[in-house]
């Protein structure tokens, strides 16, 4: 059931039902809310619903995600090197925080970046 969600909100997404996509994406995390990519999707549907402030802290909370799974470990660098969806949402919201700057974005991705 998961795959379906996930597949439902990038439908969603694609045919600009944010609403629909949010609700798919936000079933997904209630599943299991420590999958970062979940609510990474969650935070570019709210994105482009206008939904900043939600959106910036569904990525405050994938970012705190991919720090407790690798820089504990130092394997954040084998992490994105083996996960080509996770590096691609790593360089999206690297570029979003030099766009759109928060402290608390910008601070996370830094010391995510850092244990590399």
């Amino acid at each position: 059931v998961p795959n379906l969600h996930l597949l439902m909100g990038k439908l969603f997404e694609k045919k600009g039902e944010y609403a629909r996509a949010q609700a798919s994406y936000g079933m997904l995390i209630k599943y299991d809310s420590k999958r970062p990519m979940p609510h990474f999707r969650l935070s570019q549907a709210l994105l482009k619903a206008g939904k900043k402030d939600e959106a910036n802290k569904e990525i405050e909370q994938v970012l705190k995600l991919w720090r407790d799974a690798c820089v504990p470990k130092k394997n954040c660098k084998w992490y994105f090197s083996k996960n080509q969806a996770a590096a691609r949402a790593l360089k999206t919201i690297e570029e979003y925080s030099k766009a759109q700057p928060s402290e608390q974005i910008t601070d996370l991705f830094e010391g995510l970046k850092a244990s590399e």
